[in-house]
Order: C-alpha cells, then sequence, then structure tokens
C-alpha cells in the first residue's frame, strides 16, 4: 500500500517501495525530471538513491543496503563476503561462516546433524503423523488440534 504526503491541500502517492516521502523542492526543472515527490525513506529490501529520490532494489536476499553494501539479509540467508547466501533448504538461518550449516530450521522441520560432519546441521522434515512441529525424529512439540503427546496420538 503507498504511502501518502499532503502537497498543496491534496494526498499524493509517494513512489514504489517509498515507505515515506516529501515534496521536491528543488528548481523546475529538477522538479520536471525527478517529479513532484522526492523519497526519503524506502520498504524493506530496498535502498533509496539520494541522486534520483527514489527506491530501488537491494541485491538478491539482502533487507536492508545501501548503494555500496548490505546491512542485513532476509529470513533464510546469510551474509557472506558482502552478499547474501542462501541458507540450506527448509532453514530459517545459517551462519555467516558455514551458510552451508543450519541454525533455526523452518516450521515442521528439526535440526539434524549432518553424515559428513557432526558440525555442519540441516533440516529434516517432520515425519510424525498429525504433528505440526518437532525438534527430533521422536518428539512434536506441537500437534495438531485433537492430537497430543510426543507422538501426537
Amino acid at each position: 500500500m503507498p504511502e501518502y504526503v499532503l502537497a498543496n491541500g491534496e494526498c499524493l502517492a509517494c513512489g514504489m517501495y517509498c515507505a515515506s516521502c516529501a515534496t521536491e523542492t528543488g528548481d523546475i526543472w529538477e522538479r520536471f525530471y525527478m517529479g513532484a515527490l522526492r523519497c526519503e525513506t524506502c520498504m524493506a529490501g530496498y535502498y533509496l538513491s539520494q541522486a534520483r529520490g527514489v527506491c530501488l532494489n537491494c541485491p538478491t536476499g539482502a533487507l536492508q543496503c545501501t548503494l555500496s553494501s548490505i546491512q542485513t539479509c532476509k529470513p533464510g540467508y546469510s551474509i557472506s563476503n558482502g552478499i547474501c547466501s542462501p541458507c540450506p533448504e527448509n532453514c530459517l538461518s545459517c551462519p555467516t561462516s558455514n551458510p552451508s550449516a543450519c541454525q533455526q530450521c523452518s516450521l515442521g522441520y528439526y535440526l539434524s546433524p549432518s553424515t559428513s560432519s557432526s558440525l555442519n546441521m540441516f533440516c529434516t522434515k517432520c515425519s510424525i503423523q498429525n504433528c505440526e512441529n518437532c525438534d527430533s525424529a521422536f518428539n512434536c512439540v506441537q500437534c495438531s488440534s485433537g492430537y497430543s503427546g510426543a507422538l501426537c496420538t
């Protein structure tokens, strides 16, 4: 949903992906080429182009960025060497030092050690019937409605 600003008694929509904007105060040529509104802050996943007063896409996986750097990555990504690298499948967070390992799994999955290294954890689908979320192959922590216990019986 776009944000709005009051200008000359009229509500005007801010630009795409703009979290807040203000009326342009430059000379007539600047207003003609840049538009009457200028973004001041952008929505998550976008950064402000100071020169153009518009919001531009952050690189893939970035939640907060500037023109020259990434500050934070979206869930499921880890910042490594200045870029957001995807975590393994069904993984919500992975360490910066080892983006191929997982620290937290998506709902319905649990952390289990890799067969190649006990340091590398990956996400395994919960296989307990009627279980919404589990912390191991044999322990459900959230059963579907009407079921209870570690095995949701």
